[in-house]
């Protein structure tokens, strides 16, 4: 029976929870938690692909062109060690993926 009660006390919270969550949705503009989330995440995603922007912009600045003309003038570029020239294409290849993934993550959200 104490376990009857305790299922109920927690299901009592959670609904108290549910409510409060309501209200705070509410009060800032939203009608729903669903509507709230959409747009925290939607937030978080422009976010990340600013970040990413600006990780490239530095790249692009470095290199004085966008990463395909780098990718095709990768051994034509003398000013840079090899080394560091592989270590920013990886990187600048990942960031430009992690930027086409928020955009398509994006894109289904609107």
């Amino acid at each position: 029976m104490t376990a009857n009660v305790s299922n109920i006390n927690k299901t009592a919270m959670e609904l108290q929870q549910t409510i409060e969550l309501e209200n705070a949705v509410h009060s800032r503009g939203f009608n729903s938690v669903s509507e709230f989330a959409l747009q925290k995440i939607k937030d978080d995603i422009l976010k990340d692909m600013q970040e990413s922007l600006q990780i490239l912009g530095i790249y692009e600045k470095k290199y004085g062109m966008n990463y395909q003309e780098f990718f095709e003038k990768f051994h034509q570029i003398t000013q840079f060690e090899l080394l560091e020239k592989e270590d920013d294409g990886m990187e600048w290849r990942a960031e430009s993926e992690v930027l086409r993934i928020n955009e398509k993550r994006l894109a289904k959200l609107l």
